[in-house]
């Protein structure tokens, strides 16, 4: 059996014009619903300016959130190696939650990307130069932004091909729309991924997520470098050195070289 509750419930309505809640009036089993022009969801205002002042989440409040929780992983799991830190930064600090529904030309997504390849930086204990191409071959993961255009046309497909007609239709009346922020993001995606427009009709998630992971692309030299001198730094690297030197002419390098070692790989000194 399933009880309705009203008072857990509310109709926002999406107009300009003004009162125009006293003209609505819904009622579901016999109890008259709420009217509102504003509703608070995890984060994500929803409301009819929207269109006008981008405003559908603060991210502010994401940016401080990723911050903040990337300072409690550095200062209470130093013990941890950097491998583990990279696991626990990908699965507690990236609040994307209803990210499909956030507007691609808003200034804020970029300053949402910098912040992220600044966490990333802090996490690894990296120089601040440390160049970006190689942040999110380390954290093992496609740079945020790929992982948001992901969401975002992961969802638009979804929706296209749900097999309601109105929700299909829905979607694709967006492609029409001059006005559709979806649209707009869409367009952005498909260059972004070299898509072609009528692909949308026929790619399936597999194909799209084999994309996502193209973008990671393949390792670099320094990047291997890199994890492997992040390893040595800790202690941790799993060689067998006495397999290829000698034990008298085997010498380990003290902490100073491995972060100068560090520094000039990851800002590409080594290749200047």
């Amino acid at each position: 059996e399933i009880n309705f509750n009203p008072n857990k419930c509310t109709v926002l309505i999406f107009s300009d014009i003004k009162d125009i809640g006293n003209l609505v009036n819904l009622t579901i089993c016999g109890s008259s619903i709420k009217n509102v022009t504003s509703e608070t969801h995890l984060g994500h205002v929803f409301q009819a300016d929207y269109g006008h002042t981008m405003n559908l989440i603060n991210f502010d409040h994401i940016i401080r959130d990723m911050k903040v929780r990337t300072n409690a992983i550095v200062n209470q799991f130093k013990p941890i190696s950097w491998k583990a830190k990279t696991t626990l930064f990908n699965s507690q600090c990236l609040y994307l939650y209803g990210c499909p529904l956030w507007r691609l030309d808003d200034p804020k997504i970029e300053e949402l990307n910098t912040t992220w390849k600044v966490c990333c930086r802090k996490l690894l204990n990296l120089n601040p130069r440390t160049r970006s191409r190689y942040i999110h071959q380390l954290m093992d993961t496609p740079p945020i932004i790929d992982t948001i255009m992901y969401r975002m046309l992961s969802f638009y497909i979804s929706g296209l091909n749900s097999k309601d007609p109105l929700i299909s239709n829905t979607f694709k009346n967006s492609l029409l729309s001059n006005t559709s922020y979806m649209k707009v993001n869409l367009n952005k995606i498909l260059e972004h991924f070299n898509i072609q427009y009528l692909d949308i009709f026929n790619i399936n998630k597999y194909t799209l997520k084999k994309i996502l992971c193209n973008k990671i692309g393949e390792k670099e030299w320094q990047c291997v470098f890199l994890q492997e001198l992040l390893s040595v730094r800790e202690g941790t690297l799993i060689v067998d050195m006495e397999a290829d030197l000698d034990e008298e002419e085997e010498e380990g390098l003290d902490i100073d070289e491995i972060k100068l070692m560090i520094e000039m790989v990851s800002t590409d000194f080594l290749v200047q």
